[in-house]
């Protein structure tokens, strides 16, 4: 009995701590929940006075915080907040913000920057703008010369966004994941890492006083495609390529704001559409005042190797402006005009100015050979103007058939089409047609049309020449050749020692018939027998 009476009290008693542990647990978390609303409301009151007023001080704008909660795990969290620069823009916007103090502190009201042990931003959207110079953050913050820093802690960043602004580039940075590092007086050192599309970009560096600030932003692998550098109403459109790598430097400029040092960079395989199309292209890029420059460029065109350097260069409005020098080594013509008959080595040097979207091209060329209805032309070279898809031919000159010919007018390259002013001198008449005639043959015309079916006409004239065994003086009349029909002749004269004849054609019984008229009257009919006769006069005269 005594036993059972032991067991009982036992059992009871271990039932009374149990019940007496719980009830004690509940009394702190009443206790603790209490105390927590007292300091919550009492932080919560703090925060909205201080954190809040001194966070405004320290801007030239305004900052917009929904709501200020109190974590258990001993944070200060500021909810959807926002900040404005003076002039009403949205800078920045904070999904949430928390920060951590030690509990003594917090139990005290005490919320003073020098007492946080950390900050954690998470789902930050950043609006960075580069523009005549200067960020749009540049006087944000308001700084004193002799204000000493009172925080000296970690700030982490999670899942946030940084849209930026940077001409010609204009797009956002995201996945941002990173540290502020506050723990250095009077410096902070930064890491950051994010992505822009599929490319991947980090921040990293210092930035203090005493002129030791150095920032750098490296991006990689970025789809030119993508970056919106043109649109589809440009005239020339970037379809294609990949900025391989980008490097961004910044110093610190006057009175601490940020100042750009340096843009470097490297691109590959950029493909470009519409007035200007080459493939293929990349090379390397430095920012340099208010331009861009570009060395080791290299691209094809219609599969053809060109080489250059150059500059873009931008001007207070934002507009760019190209300043390139291209070379073209060595090309096949019949790569960049297929149906053109030429052959062996074309070769161009070019300036490449103007506006980005529709620049000038101007230079010269050469080719070795061109074949032009029944010509063969060698040694071509000349000059050019190419704007919008339209080749203008300042100059071009050859050699054929013992002289020269030369050429002047617009060409289409795309459909291989021309408009040209033709002119030749000292050619070899007797190698230009089947007729028999021989002597120095000078020619003007234009030629309009393409190479298979062009419409040439024009006049000609041969000096001092034969046509079946009569010389003449001088022989003109005009020409038309249709593609690769016989050309046609017109308009003839024929200037002699007897006169001027206008025979309808040249062919062997008109030119029987003149020689009989002129071997019946005796007449002189070249230089040598004019020279003889003469001679033979003066004798007579003489001797008489």
């Amino acid at each position: 009995m005594q036993e059972e009476k032991t067991l009982a009290e036992t059992k009871f008693g271990k039932i009374d701590k149990k019940k007496l542990l719980a009830i004690s647990l509940v009394i702190l978390l009443v206790i603790g929940a209490g105390l927590f609303q007292f300091v919550a409301g009492k932080v919560r009151q703090a925060a909205e006075q201080n954190l809040l007023a001194m966070a405004n001080e320290k801007i030239n704008g305004k900052v917009v915080v929904e709501s200020i909660d109190l974590s258990m795990l001993g944070a200060v969290v500021a909810n959807k907040v926002q900040a404005f620069d003076k002039s009403g823009q949205e800078v920045a916007a904070f999904d949430r913000i928390k920060i951590s103090y030690n509990w003594s502190d917090l139990f005290k009201g005490q919320l003073g920057l020098q007492l946080v042990t950390g900050i954690t931003i998470e789902k930050p959207e950043v609006w960075l703008v580069y523009r005549d110079g200067k960020f749009n953050v540049d006087d944000l913050l308001k700084t004193k010369k002799d204000e000493k820093a009172n925080f000296f802690g970690l700030v982490k960043v999670q899942n946030g966004t940084i849209n930026f602004e940077l001409s010609p580039f204009k797009n956002k940075m995201e996945e941002v994941n990173g540290t502020i590092d506050f723990s250095q007086e009077n410096s902070c050192k930064t890491a950051i890492s994010g992505k822009v599309e599929e490319s991947s970009i980090n921040i990293d560096g210092q930035w203090g006083s005493g002129g030791s600030s150095a920032v750098s932003l490296i991006v990689k692998g970025v789809d030119l495609a993508k970056l919106g550098l043109t649109t589809a109403n440009d005239p020339i459109q970037v379809t294609a390529g990949i900025l391989d790598e980008l490097t961004v430097k910044a110093g610190e400029g006057a009175n601490g704001s940020i100042a750009l040092q340096s843009v470097d960079g490297r691109f590959s395989g950029l493909h470009t559409v519409g007035a200007l199309e080459v493939t293929q292209a990349g090379g390397s890029f430095t920012k340099q005042d208010n331009s861009i420059g570009f060395t080791d460029v290299s691209a094809l065109y219609k599969g053809q190797s060109i080489t250059g350097t150059g500059r873009v260069i931008s001007n207070a409005d934002g507009n760019q402006t190209l300043d390139f020098a291209v070379k073209m080594p060595s090309a096949s013509p019949a790569a960049i005009m297929p149906n053109l008959k030429a052959s062996g080595n074309l070769a161009a040097n070019a300036a490449i100015t103007g506006p980005v979207l529709s620049p000038v091209v101007a230079g010269s060329f050469t080719l070795d050979s061109l074949e032009f209805g029944d010509m063969v032309v060698s040694g071509i070279s000349g000059s050019f103007n190419y704007v919008n898809k339209v080749m203008e031919l300042l100059t071009s000159a050859g050699t054929t058939n013992g002289g020269s010919v030369s050429a002047n007018g617009v060409i289409y390259p795309d459909s291989e089409k021309y408009n040209l002013s033709i002119s030749g001198s000292g050619l070899q008449s007797s190698q230009m047609t089947t007729k028999d005639v021989s002597g120095p043959l000078s020619f003007v015309g234009r030629t309009v049309g393409d190479s298979g079916s062009a419409l040439t006409q024009g006049s000609f004239s041969i000096n001092n020449g034969k046509a079946y065994g009569l010389s003449f003086q001088t022989l003109t009349g005009s020409f038309l050749k249709h593609g690769s029909a016989e050309t046609e002749i017109s308009n003839l004269a024929i200037k002699t020692a007897l006169g001027t004849f206008y025979p309808e054609q040249l062919n062997q019984d008109i030119m029987n018939g003149l020689n009989k008229s002129i071997a019946e009257r005796n007449i002189p009919t070249s230089i040598d027998a004019v020279k003889k006769a003469g001679t033979e006069k003066l004798i007579q005269q003489i001797f008489r």
